[in-house]
């Protein structure tokens, strides 16, 4: 009989690990990175799988009025075929905004914790769970043969604090 297949890799872990990857979305869209424009039209595109949970980037960024994977897609090929990005970096660069939102929308769900009400609570995370369901999809349009290192949560929370 045929071997089994591989698992299958999971491109999101919720635990703390050591840095492996940037943590601050401003040095990724900054002008002075080599990619910012990658990185600025997918932080775009990523802030609606978690609207309002981005202030600071849904103020400063040039947001699409709606969202549309195939537009998403498109655009983000265009970037990364004018960047003479390989699929490999595209990806890794990917890795890297997500990292950075996740660690925003995981730190704000986290302060519900100690609320008295289940409901916030499940909201907050049911907000992480979306968010990392839409970057997953956005993911494997754009990047998905890619097998990359994992996302891990690298933010200011312990384990005893997730």
């Amino acid at each position: 009989s045929p071997p089994p297949p591989p698992a299958k890799k999971s491109f999101f872990k919720i635990r703390k690990n050591k840095k492996l990857r940037s943590t601050d979305i401003s040095t990724l869209i900054s002008p002075s990175s080599p990619n910012s424009s990658f990185n600025i039209a997918l932080a775009s595109y990523l802030t609606f799988g978690a609207p309002g949970r981005f202030p600071t980037l849904e103020s400063t960024l040039p947001l699409p009025p709606t969202f549309s994977l195939p537009s998403a897609r498109s655009h983000l090929q265009s970037e990364k075929s004018s960047l003479s990005l390989t699929s490999e970096s595209c990806a890794e660069l990917f890795a890297e905004v997500v990292n950075c939102l996740l660690i925003t929308i995981i730190d704000l769900a986290s302060s519900t914790l100690k609320s008295k009400d289940d409901g916030e609570v499940v909201k907050a995370l049911d907000v992480v769970l979306d968010f990392m369901d839409f970057a997953g999809e956005m993911y494997e349009s754009v990047a998905g043969e890619v097998v990359i290192e994992p996302v891990v949560y690298e933010g200011r929370l312990g384990r005893g604090q997730m």
